[in-house]
C-alpha cells in the first residue's frame, strides 16, 4: 500500500477544521485542494489554528470556507469565501511567513528565482533541487 503523506495531512485538516469541508452546488461534498509541499504543513497548521479561534467569535463563521491552499511565486495562498479584515489578516500574515520558510523541510528559507519558477528554498534544499538539474 502506497502512503501519500500529503493525503494523510489533507485528511487530518479536514477532520479537524470544518472550512476545509465545503458542499459543491450539486450537493456533493467537497474538500479544499491542498498543493503545497510538506515544509508549510506546520505553518499551515498554525494558521489554521488562529482561524479557528477567529470564527469562534463571528456569527457568520458558517460563510468562510478554503477552496485551495496552493503556491505561487514562492508564497502559500489561499482561495476562499466569505471576508472578514481578521482573517484576511491572518491568510496575509501567512503568505508572508511562508517566502521564509523552505517549502519543502520547513527550515529558514528564502525566494529562490531560477528559470522560471519562485521557490521559497534553504540552502541546502536549493543545492538538492540544483545538483538534480546539473
Amino acid at each position: 500500500m502506497f502512503f501519500d503523506p500529503k493525503e494523510e495531512f489533507r485528511n487530518k485538516l479536514t477532520n479537524r477544521f470544518s472550512f476545509y469541508n465545503w458542499t459543491n452546488a450539486n450537493g456533493t461534498q467537497s474538500y479544499t485542494a491542498i498543493s503545497i509541499k510538506s515544509g508549510w504543513y506546520n505553518l499551515l497548521w498554525d494558521i489554521s489554528l488562529e482561524i479557528e479561534k477567529e470564527l469562534a467569535k463571528d456569527a457568520k463563521k458558517q460563510l468562510f470556507k478554503v477552496f485551495e491552499v496552493y503556491q505561487k511565486y514562492g508564497e502559500m495562498n489561499f482561495r476562499y469565501t466569505y471576508y472578514s479584515y481578521n482573517i484576511e489578516r491572518l491568510l496575509l500574515e501567512a503568505e508572508d511567513r511562508s517566502n521564509k520558510i523552505c517549502e519543502m523541510c520547513g527550515q529558514f528559507g528564502g525566494l529562490r528565482e531560477e528559470c522560471m519558477f519562485i521557490l521559497t528554498l534553504c540552502d541546502e534544499c536549493n543545492s538538492k533541487r540544483n545538483e538534480r538539474f546539473i
